[in-house]
């Protein structure tokens, strides 16, 4: 959680240097973490031995 909040934090600053608007920065913030979050909470639960095949498909 510690990657996804570094990682998600880093991009408006990314897309201000872009000269991109600074809500699509905010958005785009917002959706790298639940991306991010997913993965691990995906990743975590193949750890445990519950097989996430049928989850994914």
């Amino acid at each position: 959680m510690w990657v996804a909040r570094r990682l998600s934090n880093a991009l408006p600053r990314a897309t201000s240097r872009m000269g991109m608007d600074p809500m699509l920065g905010s958005f785009l913030r917002n959706m790298v973490y639940a991306a991010s979050l997913v993965i691990v909470v995906v990743l975590a639960i193949g750890t445990l031995g519950v097989q996430i095949t049928p989850l994914l498909a």
